[in-house]
């Protein structure tokens, strides 16, 4: 797991800083600290996933948004584009939040298209007096985005508002139907937000040295939900389930991870 290995990871986060940060300097105002911090965690999540496979990508994620949850200060929270350096409660918004955010708009804009992105903005920016802050970031991306309305909405809830979805699950169950097994779970996002979420039915221990288990099942089907939405999730599987889990691959920023999952 990644804390286990806080060497690794703060060697990888610094070592992000000569692209974030140093080959384009961020500005002074209002978000510019984002795209030198925030964008590095990302980077170094980057990093763990190319190198260390997934389950240490996912732990250093997991890691970092519980540190968000418990140190976020809800009353007096800036959106990533209104954060500064030294303000009580921002670190964690501009470290750990700032890192969910990339990863959640490289997930949203496909990997080819978010990279495209940032090597744009690197050659728009790379020398330029006009340090870059979040929206300057924002404007190149949108550039690239293969549905600017939905880029609009992601850029709206993620980067200029204050939103973290919360989910709850209820009324977990299993029946088997002939070969199969249909899993039925109620899911609700008890907190903000509106993003597409992947709902998965599983079987056995998911990881082994790092890597997914030979042994592991899942099925999974994916629920967009709104604040206080709540859907029912049929999910059809040719295994037994043993478990349901919200967001399996933390893909997702949120409130309550461990409340996102329940026994069958």
């Amino acid at each position: 797991m990644p804390d286990q290995d806080a060497a690794f990871w703060i060697a990888a986060h610094e070592a992000a800083h000569s692209w974030w940060g140093h080959i384009v300097q961020d500005g002074e105002g209002p978000g510019g600290v984002v795209m030198s911090e925030g964008t590095a965690q990302f980077a170094t999540r980057l990093l763990i996933e190319k190198l260390r496979g997934p389950q240490p990508s996912i732990g250093l994620a997991i890691r970092d948004e519980t540190a968000y949850g418990e140190f976020r200060q809800p009353s007096d929270e800036k959106p990533l584009a209104g954060t500064y350096r030294f303000r009580p409660g921002d670190p964690v918004v501009i470290y750990n939040k700032g890192s969910w955010v990339m990863w959640m708009l490289m997930n949203h804009m496909g990997r080819e298209r978010f990279f495209e992105g940032t090597r744009d903005y690197f050659r728009i920016y790379h020398n330029n007096p006009d340090h870059p802050v979040v929206h300057d970031f924002v404007a190149v991306m949108r550039r690239h985005a293969p549905d600017t309305a939905a880029f609009d909405e992601f850029a709206r809830q993620w980067f200029f508002g204050i939103v973290i979805p919360e989910y709850r699950l209820s009324d977990a169950k299993k029946e088997q139907r002939g070969g199969e097994w249909e899993v039925t779970v109620r899911v609700k996002n008890a907190g903000t937000g509106r993003m597409p979420v992947e709902v998965a039915a599983t079987a056995g221990w998911r990881w082994e040295d790092g890597k997914v288990s030979t042994d592991y099942k899942d099925a999974r089907i994916t629920l967009v939900l709104g604040a206080g939405e709540e859907k029912l999730a049929r999910i059809r599987c040719p295994f037994e389930p043993q478990a349901v889990v919200v967001d399996p691959d933390a893909n997702v920023l949120q409130l309550q991870r461990q409340a996102a999952a329940a026994r069958l």
